[in-house]
């Protein structure tokens, strides 16, 4: 089950802007709500799992479940995958 979503990202970010309304709708459409963080203030918790993924580049989405929070993003030349995260937020 997921429990919330959290959103890093960039006022200046193109990317971010364009990706964000598809994580909240996916979030909206299985009753997951999304908290967005500006890149600059990110808390130290988040900090750890986002390196452990080895994400880089904005935007960032991290998702909480029971078993743990797993990091969605781009680094070491991977790309954002939003069918995985889309797959993650239906099935828990």
């Amino acid at each position: 089950m997921v429990d919330k979503v959290v959103y890093i990202a960039s006022a200046t970010c193109g990317l971010c802007k364009l990706i964000r309304p598809q994580v909240e709708r996916i979030s909206a459409e299985n009753g997951v709500s999304v908290e967005v963080i500006d890149a600059g203030k990110v808390p130290q918790e988040y900090i750890e799992p986002i390196r452990e993924a080895k994400i880089d580049v904005l935007p960032i989405i991290l998702v909480f479940t029971g078993s743990g929070i797993k990091a969605f993003g781009r680094g070491d030349g991977s790309k954002l995958d939003l069918k995985a995260f889309e797959e993650l937020i239906k099935n828990g």
